[in-house]
């Protein structure tokens, strides 16, 4: 004869059996995402002071630290990447270049559009060198990408140089143009690695209109195991050259119309603080 105990323990255990294979009927399938913070181009010249300003650019510097330490420290972001501006002192876009032309006007560079800029980031000037208050450590930064280094076209993405989208005649007459600086390749490198299934970046830094906007639209376009990456721009990370209210909403605009989502620092630390509560799938290092 069993005890009232026993049956208690046996009915317990049916129902933990139970909800056991309720959950597992339920459960959605485990996807593991790698998770990229790409930040571009915070170089002395693009902040204030610099010769190419961006109004405002140092101070993002403390709210782009935060994301990449945080975002580390509880083990959200895989990979930290810096791009840096990396121009040789004859740089086709610097209006000195160009005799008789100013600086900020629109000129054609080897078959395309060119607004020519003031010298900046010049390889091995304190303009070249990233601010001094970002966060550079190996804890953080896994890997640093010059772009804009060929003096014939310029390279406002962090993945290719300018002209990737161009003509197919016009590429064949300037066979340099759209050349990738390697990030792409990096990243889809280190997903395989790590056997993620899918991959998100999120990118801050400088300008907002211009090579953020730039590496965002070029990490949308690729395809990695059949889906297009997932990008996000931390709007409150970066700092506009066209920086009025209604010039800023436009470019947001454009940006969502291609399926890049523009968020604002609190909300990616608040998902970095869930994250450490209810964990992402580990990742394969």
């Amino acid at each position: 004869m069993f005890s009232t105990g026993f049956w208690i323990a046996l009915v317990a255990i049916a129902a933990i059996v139970a909800l056991v294979a309720l959950m597992a009927a339920t459960a959605k399938p485990i996807v593991r995402v790698l998770r990229v913070l790409i930040r571009v181009d915070v170089q002395n010249d693009f902040c204030d002071g610099g010769n190419l300003a961006v109004s405002g650019g140092g101070l993002i510097v403390g709210i782009i630290n935060k994301l990449s330490r945080l975002g580390k420290r509880l083990g959200f972001y895989d990979l930290v990447v810096d791009t840096q501006d990396s121009h040789p002192r004859d740089h086709g876009s610097f209006f000195d270049q160009h005799p008789g032309l100013a600086a900020f006007t629109l000129h054609v560079l080897n078959g395309l559009q060119q607004m020519l800029w003031t010298v900046h980031c010049v390889v091995n000037t304190r303009g070249w060198q990233f601010h001094g208050d970002l966060d550079r450590s190996a804890e953080i930064v896994d890997k640093t990408v010059p772009k804009g280094q060929d003096k014939r076209v310029d390279s406002y993405s962090g993945f290719y140089d300018n002209g990737r989208d161009a003509a197919e005649a016009l590429k064949a007459q300037y066979p340099f143009l759209g050349k990738s600086t390697g990030l792409a390749e990096y990243i889809i490198a280190e997903a395989e690695k790590r056997n993620a299934d899918e991959i998100l970046i999120d990118v801050v830094g400088l300008a907002f209109d211009y090579c953020v906007a730039y590496t965002a639209k070029d990490a949308r376009t690729i395809v990695y195991r059949g889906k297009q990456i997932r990008v996000r721009v931390i709007l409150d990370a970066t700092k506009a050259i066209a920086n009025k209210p209604h010039e800023i909403e436009a470019k947001v605009k454009e940006l969502e119309a291609l399926g890049i989502e523009v968020v604002m620092s609190d909300d990616v630390v608040n998902e970095i603080h869930a994250s450490a509560f209810i964990p992402y799938p580990p990742m394969m290092h």
